[in-house]
């Protein structure tokens, strides 16, 4: 049995397998849990010898994706960043665009309600679409310093996310 931090972790341990051995089940702290016969512990602990880099860059993808989809604050409105509200975001601004006194009531991450205006919501898009691409640069930061050996661990990783 073993104990993995993200789905992506998950899928890259199973890939290392013949399919149908693993088992996956989700634990209550967001981690999963992996079952794992036996019999194939020992060439899936010697995959995992043989490419510890691999194991580091699938951790920084989810880092990324978990900073990316984490949600930020714009000028004292937290806003989510999940794909679906970046959409939304998105259609939102493509709105006001078309009309200066564009108005509309936005539900936000914390549960509370605002009405926001065409200004508003082109910097509520602009800090998200700057958000996401600090995210993916700093993932591909991250790929080139597990490249160079400057980056070795899980918890270095997430420091560069913090």
């Amino acid at each position: 049995m073993r104990i993995v931090q993200s789905l992506a972790e998950v899928s890259n341990v199973v890939s290392q397998l013949p399919a149908g051995v693993a088992e996956c089940e989700p634990l209550d702290d967001g981690t999963y849990q992996l079952r794992v016969p036996s019999a194939h512990e020992a060439a899936l602990a010697a995959a995992d010898a043989a490419s510890p880099r691999a194991r580091l860059v699938t951790y920084a993808a989810d880092a990324r994706w978990r900073k990316q989809t984490g949600g930020i604050t714009v000028s004292g409105i937290p806003v989510r960043t999940d794909d679906k509200t970046r959409a939304e975001i998105a259609q939102a601004r493509t709105d006001a665009s078309f009309d200066a006194a564009w108005t509309t009531e936005w539900k936000l991450s914390n549960g509370s309600w605002v009405t926001l205006n065409a200004a508003t919501i082109t910097a509520i898009h602009a800090a998200v679409s700057a958000h996401i691409r600090d995210c993916f640069a700093t993932e591909k930061a991250v790929a080139a310093s597990i490249a160079s050996g400057t980056i070795t661990t899980n918890a270095e990783i997430d420091a560069e996310f913090a």
